[in-house]
């Protein structure tokens, strides 16, 4: 039975894999006049260079070859803005990445790679801004499977929406590679075995990249078969180097095969690509939590937050104070950085929390104060309420 910080991190671990989960091998839309015989040869040449990344989801690609595209003459400002986004939203390498903040987007608004990586550099910190982007960018009416992906993305709580933007993306290009694996993800939520079986072995026939067999690899993990998944994060790191693969190896060493020093050694291995990478400081915090490593955990919680100021990293911080029995400094922390960003059933949910902590004999009236807010919020707190006493519960240590 895994713990609840078992239980978070491999959902950290799974949200790591989506995170990549759009290295995208077909051929954009301005691409599909290749074929044509009136293409003259530096256009066929430029198209070919672009498919090429996308196969191999730039996993050779460095920063000189990376400038070398920005100051080329003979890529257009939409495909220049289209490797951009390709790196910025989906590439797990961080100097890259940085290297992508840096530049300039496009001010082409009939440009949908402009639109789409501009929207998701606000992603996190505004959400009206993000929606907005991505409403222009359907509005081109471009039929590329990567605004359907992103709009999968973007309402990837909606089970309806979803669904449709999948099968719009399937319709563009069912065998692309993203596709497949999100077509996989729906298939293992709708425990649909046959049709999970034939869209995995299709992957698995028709690539060998790093991003694939990451990716098969953490199917097997999802399926306990320890063996298997190792082998394949192992294969993706012999492709290309990358921090979630490490986390990935650390995390079934640790919680399925129970080795400590080997899930160490693998975190160690990511700390040395990005020691600042938000995940992997995350990872490494409840690692060491879960090790008894009680204060390597808050030290590596304190600088998460110093580099990765969110809500959510926040709210691991003041886990660790109520596992802990860190009342006061659990509420200062709640009072100053927490409180103010969530709702109202969220703030009952911890008010609730604290006032039972505090005082026991509160337990009592627990139902009753949780009676009292919903008369006053219309909403009861008590799932919220619940899953983080389940949670402290689980993992409290003195």
């Amino acid at each position: 039975m895994l713990t609840n910080n078992q239980q978070r991190l491999l959902h950290i671990i799974k949200n790591r894999v989506l995170l990549i989960k759009l290295f995208i091998i077909c051929i954009p839309i301005s691409c599909v006049v290749i074929g044509c015989s009136n293409v003259d040869d530096s256009l066929k040449k430029n198209h070919v260079i672009l498919s090429d990344l996308e196969k191999n989801h730039f996993q050779n690609v460095s920063i000189k070859d990376l400038h070398s595209y920005m100051n080329s003459k003979e890529l257009s400002e939409r495909d220049k803005d289209f490797i951009k986004y390709y790196i910025f939203s989906f590439v797990d390498d961080h100097t890259l990445v940085s290297f992508i903040e840096n530049k300039t987007i496009s001010t082409k608004k009939d440009n949908i790679y402009s639109l789409l990586l501009e929207a998701n550099k606000t992603r996190a910190t505004d959400t009206i801004k993000y929606k907005t982007l991505l409403s222009k960018a359907q509005e081109l009416n471009e039929g590329t499977v990567y605004l359907y992906i992103e709009l999968m993305t973007a309402n990837r709580d909606n089970d309806s929406l979803r669904k449709y933007y999948l099968k719009r993306a399937i319709e563009i290009n069912g065998s692309n590679e993203i596709v497949l694996t999100l077509k996989i993800n729906e298939d293992l939520i709708a425990q649909d075995s046959i049709n999970f079986q034939k869209t995995f072995l299709s992957l698995k026939s028709l690539y060998s990249n790093y991003y694939t067999y990451s990716y098969i690899g953490g199917v097997y993990k999802y399926f306990g078969v320890a063996d298997s998944a190792i082998h394949y994060y192992r294969l993706s790191l012999q492709k290309k180097e990358t921090i979630g693969a490490y986390i990935q190896l650390s995390n079934i060493y640790y919680y399925m095969l129970g080795d400590v020093p080997m899930a160490d050694s693998y975190l160690k291995k990511a700390m040395s690509v990005n020691d600042t990478d938000e995940e992997l400081l995350l990872a490494k915090a409840w690692f060491c939590y879960n090790t008894n490593d009680t204060s390597g955990a808050v030290k590596t919680l304190k600088s998460l937050i110093l580099i990765h100021p969110t809500i959510f990293n926040y709210k691991e911080l003041c886990s660790y104070y109520l596992y802990r029995n860190q009342i006061l400094e659990a509420k200062n922390l709640y009072s100053k950085s927490i409180e103010k960003d969530i709702p109202k059933k969220e703030q009952m949910g911890y008010f609730l929390v604290f006032n039972l902590l505090e005082n026991p004999k509160n337990q009592n009236r627990f139902h009753e104060q949780i009676d009292s807010i919903k008369k006053i919020y219309g909403m009861p707190p008590i799932e919220i309420a619940n899953e983080m006493l389940k949670n402290i519960a689980g993992n409290k240590k003195e």
